[in-house]
């Protein structure tokens, strides 16, 4: 095995232009301290490389995050949306507001497609929407959920003694594929 063909390293500095060999040519004689031209160069290159990977985080870091059902597989963070109280036992027409984790019948629909694209596939799960619900609206740090009959959901925190009952609908598609949306809250 023969070693590469790497310029040779002068402890004492580059050579001055008369003491210089004449098959020294271009970058060959360039030297600091130590370090040639190849170390040099692959200390820009990582270096160049270390500022681009830094502007783009910067740059990244600032960008707005999307929407609910604007393509995201997370469950949204936060809603400003408030939750209506529940409505009694046939009382009325529910109107088109859908509170979370859709704002309106639009957003809805556009949720119910992307799952049916195979994106965001935890509004398809009821125990998923009210785990989802209850961490990102009502602040649960440890939460729980069971789903005692259809459209009903419990939730509660395990750190606190944080408890409340969601009443959950499917306001595009009844039925196995259609989305879950939280409707109302009773907090115990």
């Amino acid at each position: 095995m023969t070693a590469p063909n790497l310029p040779k390293v002068t402890p004492a500095g580059t050579p001055s232009p008369a003491e210089r060999p004449e098959s020294w040519s271009g970058a060959d004689w360039f030297r600091v301290g130590r370090y040639g031209p190849r170390i040099l160069l692959r200390g820009a290159l990582v270096g160049g490389a270390l500022v681009v990977l830094v502007l783009l985080l910067v740059g990244c870091a600032g960008a707005s995050t999307p929407e609910a059902g604007s393509g995201s597989g997370a469950p949204p963070s936060s809603s400003t949306v408030d939750t209506p109280a529940p409505s009694p036992a046939g009382g009325g027409e529910q109107d088109d507001a859908l509170p979370w984790p859709v704002a309106d019948r639009a957003a809805a629909d556009e949720m119910q497609q992307q799952a049916d694209r195979g994106g965001s596939p935890w509004v398809l799960d009821p125990e998923q929407v009210a785990l989802s619900y209850a961490e990102a609206e009502l602040g649960y740090q440890d939460p729980s959920a069971t789903v005692p009959e259809p459209g009903r959901a419990e939730v509660a925190d395990g750190a606190t003694a944080g408890r409340a009952a969601l009443t959950l609908e499917q306001p595009v598609r009844p039925g196995p594929g259609g989305i879950w949306t939280v409707t109302a809250i009773e907090k115990r």
